[in-house]
């Protein structure tokens, strides 16, 4: 016998975007499905490609730019599990990719 059960919200997808509605739905007492088609190895959707970098709003080149600096305004530099010079970028993004050595975040320095 198949079981019926009732949801307020159905997600599709599982990256960044579906689960944070997913999440937002559920906070807000919504019985939440989450349709996932990609096998387990391969879920996270666009997220799972892009490193989790995430995109945000803003108002213009004058918002962003106080953040490019070598500073550290944010205060993100601390997250990273690995700092590289640069030109090792290739190896770091592989290391990355396959999370090997422990790679969360790796800061590439000029």
């Amino acid at each position: 016998m198949q079981q019926q059960r009732s949801v307020d919200v159905i997600v599709v997808g599982g990256g960044h975007a579906a689960l944070v509605a997913a999440l937002t739905a559920h906070e807000a007492g919504a019985k939440v499905l989450v349709l996932e088609a990609a096998p387990k190895d391969q879920r996270g959707g666009n997220s799972r490609f892009s490193g989790g970098i995430f995109r945000f709003a803003h108002g213009g080149l004058d918002d962003i730019l106080p953040l490019l600096t070598d500073e550290d305004p944010l205060g993100v530099d601390g997250f990273a599990t690995h700092h590289l010079p640069l030109d090792e970028a290739p190896q770091a993004y592989e290391t990355f990719q396959k999370k090997q050595d422990g790679a969360i975040k790796i800061l590439l320095k000029p």
